[in-house]
């Protein structure tokens, strides 16, 4: 049987995936690359042409996910709850917003959370 000399993942999840339920268990040292895809070229020429210049002050620090487990959303929550209790959000003048539509059980708790 053939085999891959890589493998590449387009998100950690997947990578995590591959690894525990499509590669063989004796191949750990060649472990799914995660290659996340880059943001495409007409998006990025509607974001230039509405902001040429970047604004002097970001105030905020946003995540914009579906609110379910296979996206990582509780990273995002992680990250304001260890900036939260280091003071960074009043020191840096920041808040944080989660951009997102969802009522599951999961989801209202990581709203609790932010």
């Amino acid at each position: 049987a053939a085999v891959a000399g890589a493998v590449v993942a387009l998100s950690r999840t997947d990578a995590a995936f591959m690894a525990e339920h499509l590669m063989e268990p004796a191949a750990p040292q060649n472990p799914p690359q995660i290659l996340l895809p880059p943001l495409r070229n007409d998006v990025l020429s509607l974001a230039e042409a509405a902001n040429p210049a970047p604004p002097h002050s970001r105030p905020y620090l946003t995540c914009c996910v579906r609110l379910s487990p296979e996206k990582e959303p509780e990273r995002f929550v992680a990250l304001v709850e260890a900036l939260a209790d280091r003071g960074a959000f009043e020191r840096l003048k920041l808040t944080p917003f989660m951009v997102a539509a969802s009522s599951s059980e999961y989801a209202e708790g990581l709203k609790r959370r932010v």
